[in-house]
């Protein structure tokens, strides 16, 4: 059994990276960019006026001062002119500043008359101005490669006039659900059985997290069965994720499947809760093999603790998620010797406070439900008191 560091540590150093692919603007958002973005033009591109108001020379101003309207230009409107000395042009925000301005003055701080406009006092040169490269010079590097593309991101790439980007491929993964007592939603409970749940909050999981479903499959816990499915899912994904089998049970499968397909086994057991019986293994063509426990809860914080790690690096995203520090809501009582992750709702007063949910057994999947962080309590450490500092991680399942 090895700790939750070294498990991060052993996945990290056996997942690959995805290739690449061109994708279009629409397309983009949530992807991670495979290469730097050059700007192809300035930003601004051309020189602006910030607001509502009238383009002016700012030698010219001062109170009481009038200036005749020679123009007006609306935004997207050519500038034709060269401002002379005592003229103005109306101008809006977004408008181009005619040659010879060098400041614009706000509407709301001159009086309008027929043909005029009164100053109050002096405007200072470059006032309300946007100037042509002021944000970005044309030719520098602005995104970086590993960048996620986010709104924002998107937001810059269209203003560059980019309609397409390279980016890294989502993995295809393929999910198999395993247990006799399974039953598919919609169907009819008999004695001793319960309705799956695991493959579709794991596909759920997936695809937030940027991964492409590539098939889905329920088996029996019987060795034969659960060999075929496997390659069946290792002949069409880059991934394979395991609901249940993974322990030590008798109907634990998904090891003996693994080691005859020649999977080879990196390690088994990380010293957490939930989550201990987890497996992680490389196939002969380097395609990683999640096992996650079958409880689901268990399923669920491996696959947020222990895949989501793999599937960003999978992606393209080489920075460490963001953990913060928090103050805890309620005393904790605990055993050493596991890293304990804990379900919580957060609270304002006024630094985060964090309130473990009711519910916190392996198989209490509303707790997790209605949890909003989870808490990290290290596995050299004892109980912990009210008030006491935790290290948690906000449970944001998709990466924007």
């Amino acid at each position: 059994m090895i700790t939750v560091e070294e498990a991060w540590r052993l996945i990290q150093a056996n997942v690959p990276t995805m290739g690449t692919e061109q994708v279009g603007l629409d397309d983009l958002c949530g992807r991670v960019l495979a290469e730097p973005i050059a700007s192809p033009l300035d930003l601004p591109v051309f020189t602006n006026s910030a607001v509502d108001g009238y383009a002016i020379l700012s030698a010219d101003a001062g109170a009481a001062v009038h200036l005749e309207v020679v123009a007006s230009l609306a935004a997207g409107s050519a500038p034709h002119m060269e401002l002379r000395q005592g003229e103005a042009v109306r101008l809006f925000t977004g408008s181009p500043v005619p040659h010879g301005s060098d400041a614009v003055v706000m509407q709301e701080d001159v009086k309008v008359t027929d043909s005029a406009i009164v100053l109050s006092g002096p405007v200072k040169q470059g006032a309300h101005i946007r100037f042509q490269g002021e944000e970005v010079k044309k030719g520098d590097s602005i995104l970086d490669p590993q960048t996620l593309i986010t709104p924002p991101v998107l937001g810059v790439l269209a203003t560059l006039g980019l309609t397409y980007a390279n980016v890294y491929k989502r993995p295809r993964i393929s999910i198999i659900g395993t247990g006799n007592e399974l039953v598919q939603p919609g169907g009819e409970l008999k004695p001793a059985q319960i309705f799956e749940s695991n493959t579709h909050a794991i596909a759920a999981a997936v695809k937030e997290m940027g991964g492409v479903v590539a098939g889905i499959y329920n088996v029996k816990d019987e060795p034969t069965e659960m060999e075929n499915v496997l390659r069946e899912a290792l002949s069409e994904s880059d991934a394979v994720i395991t609901c249940g089998g993974v322990s030590v049970g008798d109907h634990d499968v998904v090891r003996q499947s693994a080691t005859s397909l020649r999977v080879t086994e990196i390690f088994w057991q990380v010293a957490m809760r939930p989550g201990k019986p987890f497996f992680f293994g490389v196939s002969e063509d380097g395609q990683p093999v999640f096992g996650l426990p079958g409880n689901p809860v268990s399923a669920l914080v491996t696959a947020f603790i222990l895949i989501r790690p793999a599937l960003r690096r999978m992606v393209g995203l080489t920075h460490s998620e963001r953990w913060v520090y928090a103050k805890l809501g309620a005393p904790i009582k605990r055993q050493r010797g596991k890293a304990d992750f804990v379900r919580a709702t957060g609270e304002l007063r006024p630094e985060l406070v964090l309130i473990p949910t009711e519910g916190q057994g392996s198989h209490m999947i509303t707790g997790l439900a209605n949890a909003e962080y989870l808490i990290h309590l290290p596995d050299f450490v004892g109980d912990f008191a009210e008030g006491d500092r935790v290290s948690a991680t906000r449970l944001t399942w998709g990466f924007v």
